[in-house]
């Protein structure tokens, strides 16, 4: 149940719209909407990138190198986090049915990290880790272009 009032509600929508209005310049520093679209395509694409650590090194490196907005970009990347998250035992799992080679992963990871001890279980997630980026790869190209194609109008709109 809310006990916000219409007056307040109001208030708040005022605040988000002044402070929308003074972050998007920062955010958008003056690129046409095509760099906008690909920069956020990109901080998906790498965001959702099954590795836990390492998106924002690679992110880091990704800006400097197409020289794209890195305060959006990492914006972004951290944006999808939960995203990632949730699609991490989907890519695992994907991986481990898609690319059979390598040593066999068990669908239940932490029973052999108790059984065999950590040393062999890092070998094993590696692998693991290993053929859920081969799927990200597959799935991410073209759904980032999807993707791509469907921002591109929403910033042509807004900030041309």
């Amino acid at each position: 149940m809310s006990t916000t009032t219409g007056s307040e509600t109001s208030h708040l929508r005022s605040l988000f719209t002044a402070f929308t209005h003074r972050l998007q310049p920062i955010l958008t520093s003056g690129l046409p909407p095509k760099r906008l679209a690909a920069t956020c395509c990109v901080g998906i694409a790498i965001g959702t990138m099954p590795l836990l650590l390492g998106t924002t090194l690679l992110c880091l490196v990704i800006a400097a190198h197409f020289r794209l907005n890195q305060l959006l970009l990492q914006t972004v990347n951290y944006l999808v986090y939960p995203l990632q998250l949730s699609l991490l035992v989907p890519f695992y799992t994907l991986g481990n049915r898609w690319f059979p080679w390598g040593p066999p992963v068990p669908d239940d990871l932490l029973h052999a990290v108790l059984i065999h001890g950590l040393g062999n279980s890092i070998g094993l997630a590696g692998w693991l880790t290993l053929k859920a980026v081969a799927v990200w790869l597959l799935t991410a190209i073209p759904a980032t272009l999807v993707l791509y194609l469907l921002l591109l109008p929403v910033f042509r709109r807004h900030c041309a």
